[in-house]
């Protein structure tokens, strides 16, 4: 089992700060400010943005509308980059224009595989902005 540590302030008033397993069916998640969370069976409380991880690093912003769009038309995607490389960092956010349809991506596409990585889709943590300044 390979864990990610993420924490960082993200544009736009998200925030992630987590602590998760890249295979996360089955395991129990710890997030960094002690709470406990089963990663396959909360995924947070429904925003019209979904949090993307285990994202592969080869994957374009078009690559991402294109396969989240199966679930309904995508408002805005941000795929987040390491601040000194400029290179992907594995994770980023997908915004919809309605919560029913983030709904239908966090149900429907929560631990399916892209480009070989089976992704983590939750609800994103919003505090008040959009996905991050998603473009």
């Amino acid at each position: 089992v390979v864990l990610n540590k993420v924490e960082k302030s993200l544009s736009g008033g998200l925030s992630a700060n987590t602590q998760y397993c890249t295979q996360t069916h089955g395991h129990t998640d710890t997030r960094t400010d002690g709470r406990m969370m089963n990663a396959g069976a909360d995924p947070g409380m429904p925003t019209s943005s979904v949090f993307v991880g285990n994202l592969a690093y080869d994957l374009s912003e078009q690559d991402v509308i294109d396969y989240f769009s199966s679930v309904g038309p995508v408002k805005a995607v941000r795929i987040v980059l390491d601040k000194e490389t400029g290179k992907p960092r594995g994770f980023g956010f997908v915004e919809y224009h309605d919560i029913p349809t983030a709904e239908s991506c966090v149900r429907n596409l929560g631990g399916t595989e892209l480009n070989g990585r089976t992704m983590r889709i939750v609800f994103a943590q919003n505090d008040g902005g959009t996905a991050g300044g998603a473009r």
